[in-house]
């Protein structure tokens, strides 16, 4: 869903002047001085300039007491509504008719309706949803939208993970979605259930042992445990061609979870991260290469 396209060339006449007229009062970010050296650079180098302004918002009110480029009072006034800008990182996890579901990793069970500027927001995506991204949201009159600077990060959501995600969307469906920023969170809808059943690997993430003796004192020996190299191989990759986790030891346990293998990293002895991962028992027409391919060695 997009908003009008006269609402969209309005944000894209004033947005960019928000933007250089922060580079100008901060003397330069990455190159980038005024207006006219802000429209030469790439979308990623206004990037930098977008995250200055998020760490000094109160440019904002400078820049609507000065408006130093005569913007209309509607203009003026939107520009002042951004100070309730919600940057971060989300979960992009499903495509509405009405809007973009982005879910907020900072805020369990919070998820923002977003709208679009000129793309579709899922055709901004590197990835097939869910994909997880960090994004700058925006107030919009009495929506939310995107300011377009979408960044994609490099992780691939296996079945567990995308399972994980349903239940928060629905759990943040029935609290309401956020939808306009202006008036913010809405209250908690109440439910029938007292207490709502979180997932299993939030309830192991609350009592986690912190480092690797103490985890095996609790759970016993893992059913297979790798160093160095050999950890990091069974780690999530980016597409670059780096591992997404720094550790040094991993121990997969198929008896902590039902019906889960989980995946516990460390780096230094000290726990840093936990994946789940489906049981499955490959049947050996399941393990052929594709037509044309062999298995990699």
């Amino acid at each position: 869903m997009l908003i009008p396209k006269a609402e969209a060339e309005t944000f894209h006449a004033v947005y960019p002047v928000l933007l250089a007229y922060v580079a100008n009062r901060l003397g330069g970010v990455n190159g980038i001085t005024d207006h006219q050296s802000l429209l030469e650079r790439p979308l990623s180098d206004w990037v930098h300039v977008r995250d200055a302004l998020l760490t000094n918002l109160d440019l904002i009110d400078s820049f609507c007491d000065e408006n130093p480029t005569s913007l209309p009072p509607d203009s003026v006034a939107q520009v002042k509504a951004w100070r309730h800008v919600v940057h971060g990182r989300f979960i992009i996890e499903r495509d509405l008719k009405k809007h973009t579901v982005f879910l907020d990793m900072k805020s369990s069970q919070t998820a923002y309706g977003v709208l679009g500027l000129t793309t579709e927001i899922v055709d901004m995506l590197r990835f097939q949803l869910p994909a997880m991204v960090d994004a700058t949201l925006l107030p919009w009159k009495d929506v939310i939208i995107c300011d377009g600077l979408l960044q994609s990060c490099n992780v691939m959501m296996g079945g567990g993970m995308r399972r994980s995600l349903r239940d928060e969307y629905q759990q943040a469906k029935a609290r309401g979605l956020v939808t306009s920023l202006d008036s913010h969170r809405p209250a908690p809808v109440k439910t029938t259930r007292a207490h709502p059943k979180t997932s299993a690997i939030e309830r192991f993430l609350k009592r986690c042992p912190r480092t690797i003796e103490d985890f095996i004192d609790v759970y016993g020996e893992p059913r297979m445990d790798m160093a160095g190299d050999a950890a990091l191989e069974y780690g999530p990759w980016g597409i670059d061609g780096h591992p997404e986790f720094d550790v040094d030891y991993l121990m997969v346990y198929g008896n902590i979870i039902r019906d889960r293998a989980l995946y516990v990293y460390a780096k230094d002895g000290l726990i840093t991260h936990v994946t789940v991962a489906d049981q499955t028992a490959w049947a050996r027409q399941d393990r052929k290469p594709h037509v044309g391919r062999r298995l990699l060695s």
